[in-house]
């Protein structure tokens, strides 16, 4: 030790009175760490020399932890015996060049219910920094409580859980610099209301995301990270999350380079590099609030609504005419056996509201002019005429629609229809032209025979185009003017035509639209009136469920299904599979999951009349 020091003990509490900080060294002064944190004062410095320290320390307020270095000085403790170092209600004082490490994760079992994180930080404003944490049973850094601490430049990776999870209103720590890889969840994962920044950190290989927000009310700063091979997304907000993501690269990761993954997130996305995902480089539904703004989106597997929209609203047209040309040619798919040409047009013309259809339109005009020969804005325009009619003439019975509203519908309508006309006269390699006529057709009353001819027409340019059967059904139900039976007997063919490709998994993909669009849960008798066979709905979507094992979309529909036809041997085993990951587009309500749910676990004796 060094420095002459004046003590003063004020109810338990001990001061440097002189203000003179003195340097405690382990293994010279001290033989262990915590005896050296207990007789260090406010402004010391504990300095720990190389080895092995097999502690669980607790730090005190104002000092400073010093190690020789990150490689050199390793403070481990068994797992079962808790953090290898908890720092409460410290306001300074710093952390730096040591590892910190659980021993003896190894030897736990699923019965070891009470799992520590490494390094715990609650209620304190300190600086952790080039450390390394590793080899936690759960989380490696846990930080709750009001606590503005700073992590920079430390290694967190191969931890149970997250490298560093953040939670509790309050907790708004600034981390920078740090690696967080291999981590068995997520790299970062900010929760339950916390805030925060994080900046220039590299989240790596984890087995989730690389930086994840959930929870409402929780609202970061994400800027300049790099997050990179991930087993999901690279950044990844839901459950109602907020902030912003800024200048990030989210490249090579499993699923998403940026996902929102619900419509109650809406982040702010900013210049993100996002390229050669799985999927996309950003995603986000289409009724999303998320903005993007100007990010590089290149190689990734699938497309998106937002990136769509975002090349649509800076006229990239060139932009847009290659990924529709794209997708034509590679047929291309997305993981859960959805055709991304239709999402591609659903992008650019729905979830306009009427006080922008006009906006709409006149940026499709731009494109029309820019590109006489391209059927690709045709198709987009006549889509949104037909999805302004709609809006117009609203989703209800024909009896309840107003007189205005047949007027714009069939006004509408007649634009549509007469945009499709002169696409057709281009050179047409695309289905999605007369999956709009069919559309645009059966609000207009078409006769059926030129309803068959527009469906053979699609067809022949993609037999196996899902959206075309999809439509065609719609014309065909009896609120519709279709006869009793004549459904069945359409989707019977459907597997005909597509024999060779589909078979009977397009007959399951013309029953999941049909029950998503037209079934009440409380009364499905309408569905079991259109004669449709159930063995061959069960076949269809086991064959979907193997080819696309990520379809929860079809996950939900079978299992509906199943449970309005009172298969409980079928519901319950994929109701097992759905957990909580219920769809609102199937199901409507949760109360209506949860009934359904309730009956197949034999809590509720009747799931419908």
């Amino acid at each position: 030790m060094r420095g002459i020091v004046g003590i003063l003990t004020v109810i338990g509490v001990t001061f440097n009175c002189f203000g003179d900080q003195r340097t405690l060294i382990v293994k010279d002064d001290y033989p262990t760490v915590q005896q050296a944190i207990d007789a260090a004062l406010d402004g010391d410095t504990v300095e720990i020399k190389a080895g092995i320290y097999e502690e669980s320390l607790t730090f005190k307020d104002g000092i400073n932890i010093k190690g020789a270095s990150r490689d050199a000085v390793i403070i481990c403790c068994n797992a079962k015996a808790g953090s290898v170092i908890r720092v409460i209600n410290c306001g300074k004082g710093s952390i730096s060049n040591l590892t910190f490490r659980h021993t003896g994760t190894e030897n736990l079992t699923k019965e070891d219910k009470t799992l520590f994180p490494v390094v715990q930080l609650d209620t304190s404003s300190i600086r952790v920094a080039l450390c390394t944490i590793e080899n936690g049973s759960s989380h490696g850094i846990t930080i709750a409580g009001k606590c503005n601490c700073e992590i920079s430049e430390c290694i967190i990776q191969k931890n149970a859980s997250s490298g560093i999870f953040v939670s509790n209103e309050g907790a708004a720590p600034v981390l920078k610099d740090n690696q967080c890889k291999n981590n068995g969840a997520n790299g970062i994962w900010f929760m339950n209301a916390a805030g925060g920044t994080a900046e220039r950190n590299s989240c790596e290989e984890n087995i989730y995301n690389g930086i994840c927000v959930t929870d409402k009310k929780t609202r970061v700063n994400l800027k300049s990270n790099r997050c990179i091979k991930n087993g999901v997304s690279g950044i990844y907000f839901g459950q109602g999350a907020n902030g912003t993501a800024e200048d990030n690269i989210c490249n090579e990761n499993q699923w998403h380079g940026i996902s929102v993954a619900d419509n109650l997130s809406a982040p702010i996305l900013m210049r993100s590099r996002c390229c050669y995902n799985k999927r996309a480089g950003i995603y986000a539904s289409k009724e999303t609030r998320a903005r993007s703004r100007v990010s590089t989106l290149e190689g990734n597997g699938e497309i998106s609504f937002l990136y769509i929209r975002e090349l649509l609203s800076r006229r990239r047209f060139d932009e847009l005419e290659e990924i529709a040309t794209r997708l034509r040619k590679e047929k291309s798919r997305f993981t859960n056996g959805n055709w991304q040409l239709n999402h591609f047009y659903r992008s650019l013309q729905e979830n306009w509201s009427d006080r922008e259809e006009k906006y709409l339109l006149g940026v499709l005009e731009e494109w029309i002019k820019e590109k006489p020969d391209s059927v690709t804005p045709r198709i987009a325009m006549a889509g949104a005429y037909v999805e302004s009619a709609w809006r117009a003439r609203g989703g209800g019975w024909a009896s309840e629609v107003t007189e205005e509203g047949w007027k714009v519908f069939h006004e509408k309508l007649g634009k549509a229809w007469d945009v499709l006309k002169k696409a057709e006269k281009l050179n047409v390699n695309d289905p999605g032209l007369y999956c709009v006529f069919i559309q645009a057709g059966m609000g207009l009353n078409k006769p059926k025979s030129e309803m068959d001819t527009l469906f053979e027409k699609g067809i022949s340019i993609e037999r196996a185009y899902y959206p075309l059967y999809c439509h065609r059904a719609l014309d065909l139900l009896p609120r519709w003017g279709g006869e009793k039976g004549e459904l069945a007997l359409f989707a019977n063919k459907s597997v005909t035509l597509t024999a060779d490709q589909e078979g009977e998994k397009v007959y399951a993909v013309i029953a999941a639209d049909i029950a998503s669009f037209m079934v009440d849960p409380n009364d499905p008798n309408e569905f079991f009136d259109l004669g449709l066979s159930y063995p061959q709905i069960k076949r269809g979507h086991a064959e979907i469920l193997k080819q696309y094992p990520e379809a929860t979309y079809y996950l939900n529909t079978y299992c509906f299904i199943a449970s309005i036809y009172k298969d409980k041997e079928v519901a319950r085993e994929l109701f097992d599979k759905i957990g909580n990951n219920w769809d609102e587009y199937v199901w409507q309500k949760e109360v209506h999951f949860k009934k359904y749910q309730n009956w197949v676990y034999g809590t509720d004796s009747s799931p419908n009349k």
